[in-house]
């Protein structure tokens, strides 16, 4: 998916995020798994607030979920596009678990109990992934189904 498709999927999905909390994106073939990738309404909100939906750092950052996750590098090392896990426990704690963790996972208030329930997800096992650009990182929850990978973006950081 370059630039472009991914612009004409978003104008696609957009309307429905103004009634639906969920909508499919994309299918990715990332070789031996498939990756299914959702918008939220969290996700839109939260980029549009910052002015960052629909920029081009948001499409060139968008596009690099067609890598997947690769199990053998599934945390960064830092300088590497692609998509990798979040992980709860490091130290101290960056801007991005605490968008993902306490300001989602963990938010009785958030949209996260009503996706688990709507994508039947098992709570005890989404996990937090970022998907890496060098201009942000859009963050989200994540899931094998059926040896699909399953990636729902709730928010976004672009610190430095």
């Amino acid at each position: 998916m370059n630039i472009e498709e991914a612009r004409q999927q978003l104008d696609n999905c957009e309307s429905k995020l103004d009634y639906e909390e969920l909508v499919e994106f994309a299918t990715f073939e990332t070789g031996e798994t498939k990756l299914r990738l959702y918008l939220s309404a969290t996700f839109r909100k939260r980029c549009k607030k910052k002015k960052v939906w629909k920029s081009k750092a948001f499409f060139i950052t968008l596009k690099n979920a067609k890598y997947g996750l690769d199990p053998l590098e599934a945390r960064s090392r830092g300088g590497k596009d692609g998509l990798f896990m979040l992980d709860r426990n490091f130290s101290p704690k960056n801007a991005m678990q605490k968008k993902v963790f306490d300001q989602f996972m963990d938010k009785p208030s958030s949209s996260f109990a009503q996706i688990v329930k709507e994508l039947n997800l098992s709570t005890d096992k989404v996990k937090a992934v970022r998907i890496v650009s060098h201009h942000m990182r859009l963050l989200g929850i994540y899931q094998r189904i059926e040896n699909v990978d399953t990636i729902i973006l709730v928010d976004f950081d672009n610190t430095k």
